[in-house]
């Protein structure tokens, strides 16, 4: 398991266990984009966005999540 999975997978945990506000879906966002993980990094940000539609960074980098993977 690399690195990567390690993070993505303490951070599916903290997002399951507490009540994750925009912060921890942003950053499982990030971690499945850098992952190509691109499907799971919009649902991510879609979640981030709807708790703070004033997050432009999880907007943006649901819009290029959406690009790669349509690449």
């Amino acid at each position: 398991m690399s690195n990567i999975d390690i993070e993505i997978t303490k951070q599916e945990q903290l997002v399951a266990t507490h009540s994750a506000g925009p912060a921890q879906w942003f950053r499982l966002g990030r971690l499945r984009r850098r992952n190509n993980q691109f499907t799971e990094s919009i649902i991510c940000f879609s979640r981030c966005v709807a708790l703070d539609s004033e997050n432009l960074d999880a907007g943006a980098l649901m819009g290029f999540s959406f690009l790669d993977l349509f690449r």
